[in-house]
């Protein structure tokens, strides 16, 4: 369940896609061990979408999520899919800043 964000006076004015940056991607039908190469090669790497050829986010995975399904004996063969994290909100390029926030917060994962 999702919590609506209440009015923050710390937070600006402004949406998501005002400050957000272009970042990594993986195809979820990419393998487990295509995302680990990718992370060990740019160590800024902390989160990774995974996006279909439409472009259209299809999950989400990081290194904590990569590490405990090979540690807890996945096959790094497998489809990234396999390792991403259970639960993430999609919020667009529109969201305010604050909703943003109170998402990260609160309901934890988000993927812009």
């Amino acid at each position: 369940r999702f919590y609506d964000a209440p009015v923050s006076e710390s937070v600006p004015d402004k949406v998501i896609g005002d400050i957000s940056n272009v970042v990594p991607t993986i195809n979820p039908n990419a393998t487990v061990n295509d995302a680990i190469e990718m992370v060990k090669a740019d160590k800024t790497i902390n989160w990774l979408p995974m996006v279909d050829d439409d472009g259209v986010v299809k999950g989400l995975t990081s290194q904590m999520a990569l590490s405990t399904f090979v540690f807890n004996g996945g096959d790094r063969t497998k489809p990234v899919k396999d390792a991403e994290i259970p639960v993430f909100r999609k919020l667009s390029s529109s969201t305010p800043l604050n909703v943003a926030r109170f998402s990260i917060e609160i309901n934890q994962e988000v993927v812009v």
